[in-house]
């Protein structure tokens, strides 16, 4: 219980740190379907969002989010795992050990990792604590993107 309260202050803080380093101009980009809402660049577009993906651009990195269900049981233990395993089977590669996150009405876990030659991956595996969804968050970004990556990661909400 205490990791979890540190790592949750953690990105409380990073997320802190980064107010003040450029991001003035913000906005908040939502999807109905997926209930799903959060604060990325202006320069951010949406150029999917169905029920079935939601995708959004801008300058060094994108977000894709799509509904995740699995056989396995589903419980906070097992999402680390299957986390990896499907974020492996997506081809990315040197992911780290999954950490578990609470985030603004989600709970679930993240890993970083490879997603090209230059390019890094984050990767989050969230449930909607009231609805019970699972929600699969890809964020490839190129390294210097990574202060926005966190900060886009830190943002989720659920709608």
């Amino acid at each position: 219980m205490k990791k979890v309260f540190y790592r949750t202050i953690s990105l409380l803080l990073l997320f802190v740190l980064f107010q003040g380093n450029g991001y003035a101009q913000m906005k908040d980009l939502i999807s109905k379907s997926l209930r799903i809402g959060m604060t990325v660049p202006a320069d951010f577009t949406v150029s999917v969002d169905t029920k079935e993906k939601f995708a959004v651009a801008g300058t060094g990195l994108s977000v894709v989010i799509q509904p995740y269900t699995s056989p396995a049981e589903q419980k906070q233990n097992n999402l680390a795992s299957e986390l990896i395993q499907h974020a492996e089977s997506l081809g990315y590669k040197n992911l780290s050990n999954a950490e578990t996150i609470e985030l603004n009405g989600f709970q679930g876990c993240y890993a970083t990792g490879k997603g090209g030659e230059k390019d890094k991956v984050l990767t989050i595996l969230l449930m909607n604590i009231q609805t019970k969804q699972h929600l699969f968050v890809l964020i490839p970004y190129h390294p210097a993107s990574e202060k926005t990556a966190l900060h886009v990661a830190n943002s989720f909400y659920a709608e």
